[in-house]
């Protein structure tokens, strides 16, 4: 959220920061947000609020980008709801797992947006974001599949970095959605960077499985999915029983691609807030249950990583032979 409203501060657009660390917005209205990023360092200045210092309008905002963690949706839609005064305000959600849904019965479905982000960045301290990417991608399509005003939302989004629109948003979120399940987890669960744990066999094996579980349960709820790291959804499922080239290959890609990094949720429970288990693989686990499906690989990472905000575990690369012997069934 810092981010994407420092890039469109310094492209000119009139942005309000809002946000509930109060120390993040005095730094922000004393001295500007910080930004660092590979291609140069900058001090934005923006508008920056706390939630119970908005004023709604008469005419409301054009745009309001949700940026929250997912399970502070429903209290900043209390926050969102006032301010939604006429029939032109449109939002956007910029988040990771699907909260398009929820977003949709406080907004509307045709004024409920998603942006699928593929580019990453980090909040360093009070009024300081670090853009990891030089270059990334946003994807922004209408829940409801229709195409008004979405030149619009990509020509503002564009001021951020490279944006696509789509008319098929839940087959990029659901695609999302899966590198996060398996990626963000089993970062947090063994412990390793990017780069080892997708040179892991046993943790290759768990991906692939979380993945061909996320498959199943969006094809049984019409998903359409749009490729998953540029490889097919159905080799995803085919790669649970026999080795596929292509799955193999993006697998390599991914670690080379991203290192050393380690995931947000890390991140979470390093600072002492909860994870987003319970939207990302917990998703996939309801979502299944729904249409009578089992995930029992995705089931049995959200029980680990409680187990591990619980303070009951510690990160381990051991935990992947529990989640290998699950993905064998």
């Amino acid at each position: 959220g810092s981010l994407f409203g420092a890039r469109l501060g310094q492209a000119g657009y009139d942005i309000t920061l809002v946000d509930g660390w109060e120390e993040h917005i005095r730094k922000i209205g004393q001295e500007g947000l910080e930004v660092s990023a590979p291609q140069g360092d900058a001090n934005v200045r923006v508008k920056a609020v706390h939630p119970q210092d908005l004023i709604p309008s008469e005419t409301g905002p054009d745009i309001i980008l949700l940026a929250v963690k997912s399970y502070d949706t429903p209290a900043m839609l209390n926050t969102v709801k006032p301010l939604l005064v006429t029939d032109h305000t449109l939002v956007v959600s910029c988040q990771n797992g699907v909260n398009e849904d929820l977003i949709a019965a406080t907004a509307g479905r045709k004024f409920t947006l998603g942006c699928v982000i593929s580019f990453g960045a980090v909040l360093e301290g009070p009024g300081s974001v670090r853009q990891l990417n030089s270059e990334g991608l946003l994807i922004i399509g209408r829940y409801d599949g229709g195409t008004d005003r979405i030149e619009e939302v990509k020509r503002i989004f564009s001021a951020i970095t490279h944006t696509e629109a789509t008319n098929n948003l839940m087959g990029h979120r659901w695609s999302k959605l899966a590198l996060n399940c398996m990626g963000n987890p089993l970062l947090t669960l063994s412990g390793y960077t990017a780069a080892e744990l997708h040179q892991e066999p046993r943790a290759r094996k768990v991906m692939t499985r979380l993945v061909a579980e996320l498959v199943r349960a969006g094809e049984a709820w019409g998903v359409v999915l749009e490729p998953i790291a540029g490889v097919n959804s159905t080799l995803w499922k085919k790669a649970v029983h026999t080795s596929v080239s292509d799955v193999e290959h993006v697998l390599d890609v991914l670690g080379r691609k991203l290192g050393d990094r380690r995931s947000s949720m890390v991140q979470d429970l390093n600072s002492g807030r909860p994870t987003e288990i319970e939207f990302l693989n917990g998703y996939v686990v309801r979502k299944a249950a729904e249409k009578g499906l089992d995930a029992p690989c995705n089931k049995s990472v959200v029980a680990l990583v409680q187990k591990l905000s619980r303070g009951e575990i510690r990160p381990d690369p051991g935990h992947l032979d529990l989640l290998r012997d699950c993905s064998a069934t």
